[in-house]
């Protein structure tokens, strides 16, 4: 469990900290500044906040899992990945756009391993509800020349942390090649969607 939450405490660290060094530079301070502000100084005063953890399953249905053959790119991989959460309207179309602008100038710090990739843009911009959807793609699409990606797990916050159970069982399950490799082999939304909810029930029963 230590390991699990070291990498993604550096994986988002890494990326919080270029984040808001660029926005320094460029004299800008954002609602998410303001709420991480807040946040501090409420910790500082040693105030008990209690969060409720959502699991993965908690955001997941079967109207925002796609399988598919292949992508052209890894923008297209995005764009589909967001479909099924704009028709809801847990997100705007600008999210997307949002995501790929990060990627572009800091990299695709979202890729994680064994072709795993959980993009994300900032907390509450551009996000309606907090959601999650999911995509699996037969053939790998690379975001970069050595990351391959065959499953994504779109992921929009509303809040800092209402994600950190489900984006914790997801660095497990980057652990775990053989569940990924069934993941890989599935042609049938349905089938998945049940496969995710039997992982929920080993992960945490």
């Amino acid at each position: 469990m230590y390991n699990v939450l070291d990498k993604l405490k550096y994986v988002i660290l890494e990326f919080q900290e270029e984040f808001s060094k660029r926005k320094r530079e460029r004299n800008i301070v954002d609602f998410n500044d303001i709420e991480h502000f807040a946040l501090k100084i409420l910790l500082d005063e040693e105030i008990n906040i209690t969060v409720k953890e959502k699991k993965l399953i908690d955001f997941i249905s079967k109207d925002k899992i796609q399988i598919i053959d292949k992508v052209s790119n890894w923008k297209e991989a995005l764009f589909i990945s967001g479909e099924p959460l704009i028709e809801k309207n847990e997100i705007n179309i600008e999210y997307i756009h949002e995501i790929i602008h990060i990627a572009e100038d800091f990299g695709v710090h979202f890729v994680l391993e064994n072709e795993v990739a959980v993009p994300h843009g900032e907390v509450s911009k551009n996000v309606n509800k907090s959601c999650i959807s999911v995509l699996s793609i037969k053939e790998p699409v690379y975001f970069s020349e050595k990351k391959p990606v065959t499953l994504i797990f779109l992921i929009g916050a509303i809040t800092a942390t209402e994600h950190i159970k489900s984006i914790e069982e997801i660095i497990n399950l980057t652990k775990r090649k053989e569940i990924l490799e069934k993941i890989h082999d599935m042609d049938n939304v349905d089938e998945l969607y049940e496969f995710f909810k039997l992982l929920d029930k080993e992960i945490n029963s």
